[in-house]
């Protein structure tokens, strides 16, 4: 209803993006179906487009966005989990899957992720879309001191509702700059992992030869952006105290 709500107060178009991670994150036999169905029965064309990326970057961005949202568990710990658990094997083919099986398209157009996903979006669809740069607005990643602080207040909090909403504002804002990275070895350990998924997909979904070729050079080790010395657990606990305090005064 939102949709034709939607497409009724623009007048006479006939090109529609709808892009959401949700559709990704979850992604369900009844969602899917749903979605497809609406859009079947208003469009004569219809083009699913999915980007992966390269599995060491996706996790790295996933773990901060984590620690934003209250997550306290340390990045050796969430690694672990996800690198060493069978269930965990797959990052993206399992999803990919589901909206291949559930959904009714005419087009579908799976690449990796180069660089500016705008731009690429543009080209894969061939739509002369007038885009924003994709860094306008962007989720701001954290800093290494960033991620250590804002995890510690999290643990003294015990539950994201438990901490005061500016928080996560405050650091989006204030403990950015150079983004974190973990070791190389962990980058390394990443990609190695899920090499296989990744090959997978590039035979599942036909992937160009250029594109395979990207895909594979994952398997060189990728440098850590940056050589970061954490701070001692002495300090990440005081500033973060501190934080949350001020945090917590100016309520």
């Amino acid at each position: 209803d939102t949709l034709e709500e939607d497409i009724g107060q623009e007048g006479n178009i006939h090109t529609v993006v709808m892009a959401d991670e949700a559709l990704f994150v979850f992604a369900n036999k009844q969602m899917i179906e749903g979605v497809s169905n609406n859009l079947a029965k208003r469009f004569s064309n219809v083009t699913i487009v999915a980007f992966v990326r390269r599995p060491s970057d996706y996790l790295v961005s996933a773990y901060s966005q984590a620690i934003k949202m209250g997550a306290r568990k340390r990045w050796n710990d969430y690694l672990s989990e996800i690198v060493s658990n069978p269930k965990n094997s797959e990052i993206f083919k399992k999803k990919l899957m589901a909206w291949k099986k559930y959904s009714t398209y005419d087009d579908f157009v799976v690449q990796p992720l180069r660089g500016d996903i705008l731009e690429q979006f543009s080209s894969a669809t061939r739509l002369d879309l007038a885009l924003p740069s994709a860094s306008s607005g962007q989720n701001a990643a954290l800093s290494a001191a960033g991620i250590q602080i804002l995890r510690r207040i999290n643990e003294l909090c015990g539950a994201s509702r438990n901490r005061p909403p500016r928080v996560r504002k405050a650091f989006e804002r204030l403990a950015t700059g150079t983004k974190w990275s973990p070791p190389s070895r962990d980058l390394k350990r990443i990609d190695k992992a899920f090499e296989a998924e990744m090959l997978d997909i590039c035979e599942i979904f036909q992937l160009s030869i250029d594109d395979r070729k990207f895909i594979s050079d994952f398997s060189i080790p990728k440098k850590s952006e940056d050589e970061q010395i954490p701070m001692t657990e002495d300090s990440v606990d005081e500033l973060a105290r501190i934080f949350l305090e001020l945090a917590r005064s100016h309520r």
